[in-house]
């Protein structure tokens, strides 16, 4: 029953409505740099939201009516592509360094190091998993329980979008334009479309 926003102007506000009522719940600046990713945690009660970006995470309370910086602890600093969030108040994001930050409100207790280089550029958390996509072309499923990883599939390029239904299959947005969908006990992969990533396409026939 909510909405969560996040501008364009400069100071890239951030805004919690509710859908039914269309009232604002909750408005402050999120800050001059860009914010790449939203969420909202699974964890019940008055919503909370993550937003990660640009030199940039941080833990909106609307319970509190409080936006908190995110803290990163010994951690190294970095930007952040996408964020998600789980049932028991804690939040994961994707690294620009590779590395996913799990986050306990705003403060960041551990990272994982399951991506080797570059970045990681989609993830979400399904029913106790997290699958995160990394520059390094694979999806990795880890147990939020323990915080180790479970499997690893290679699709050979960046990720960009996940989403996973019954435990069963995923499904992968690829940076080439190509949408995957994978056997997560198998690994059969079949591809569901295939797309054009490099130069423009100037001719059609019907």
């Amino acid at each position: 029953q909510y909405v969560v926003t996040v501008d364009k102007h400069n100071d890239h506000n951030v805004t919690i409505w509710n859908s039914g009522s269309g009232k604002v719940i909750m408005r402050d600046k999120g800050g001059p740099d860009p914010i790449f990713d939203v969420c909202f945690s699974r964890a019940g009660g008055d919503p909370v939201c993550y937003t990660a970006g640009k030199k940039h995470f941080a833990h909106w309370d609307t319970e509190k009516q409080r936006k908190k910086k995110g803290l990163f602890g010994s951690n190294p600093r970095c930007s952040f592509a996408c964020v998600t969030a789980d049932d028991k108040g804690q939040a994961y994001a994707g690294g620009s360094n590779a590395l996913i930050y799990v986050y306990a409100g705003n403060t960041c207790k551990t990272t994982l190091g399951f991506h080797g280089s570059g970045f990681v550029g989609a993830i979400i958390w399904i029913k106790g998993k997290l699958f995160s996509g990394g520059r390094d072309g694979r999806v990795v499923i880890t147990d939020t329980a323990t915080l180790t990883q479970e499997k690893a599939f290679d699709f050979g390029v960046l990720p960009r979008a996940i989403d996973c239904f019954n435990m069963e299959k995923f499904v992968v947005g690829l940076r080439n334009g190509s949408i995957v969908e994978c056997n997560i006990e198998s690994g059969e992969m079949n591809t569901v479309m295939q797309s054009h990533n490099d130069g423009e396409v100037w001719g059609l026939d019907m």
